[in-house]
Formats: C-alpha cells, sequence, structure tokens
C-alpha cells in the first residue's frame, strides 16, 4: 500500500537539492551567530523583540569567510533562507520578521 503524501512531503520532494543545502548552510550560519552572542535558545523560545534584533545585526555584520561584505543578492538569498526555515519550522515568534 502506498503511504499518502503530505503537502510537506510534496514541497521537500520538489525542493531542489542545492536550494536545500544552501538553506542549510545559512541556517548554521546564524546558529553560529547567535553563539557568538551568548544565545543558547533555540529560536522558537527567542521573545519577536529579541529574534528581529539578532536577526538585523546578523544582516548588517556578517562576513564571508575572507572578511569581506556579503553581495546584497547573497544577503536577499540568507533572508529567504530564514524565512523558509522558520516556516518550516513554523517559528511563530518569527511571523514578523521584516529586513
Amino acid at each position: 500500500m502506498k503511504k499518502k503524501m503530505t503537502v510537506d512531503d510534496f514541497i521537500n520532494d520538489q525542493e531542489n537539492k542545492n536550494t536545500r543545502a544552501k538553506t542549510n548552510r545559512d541556517i548554521i550560519l546564524l546558529k553560529t551567530f547567535f553563539q557568538t552572542k551568548s544565545e543558547s535558545r533555540n529560536v522558537e523560545e527567542i521573545p519577536p523583540a529579541n529574534l528581529e534584533e539578532f536577526l538585523s545585526e546578523f544582516i548588517l555584520t556578517v562576513r564571508t569567510k575572507e572578511g569581506k561584505d556579503y553581495e546584497q543578492t547573497s544577503l536577499r538569498g540568507m533572508r529567504y533562507s530564514f524565512c523558509k526555515f522558520f516556516f518550516l519550522e513554523k517559528v511563530d515568534n518569527a511571523r514578523y520578521f521584516i529586513i
């Protein structure tokens, strides 16, 4: 008997592997940033005002491995990765995340 596919299963199956890998890299980079700020809570446990502050600071201060500024399109891609992650993980306190 074939397992019934959910909407989430369908979306995950359609997603490009490269997109999924980029999203994962961006989330790891964000979590590393949180650690440098001594923030050990999970994203869903951070109050919205604090989360917005962290995310804004991240976007303003993140640098490449070479210490250079990211291109604007790269920062936009990171933001989309975060929004996607928050949506898929059902992080309610990130629903107001706007940069």
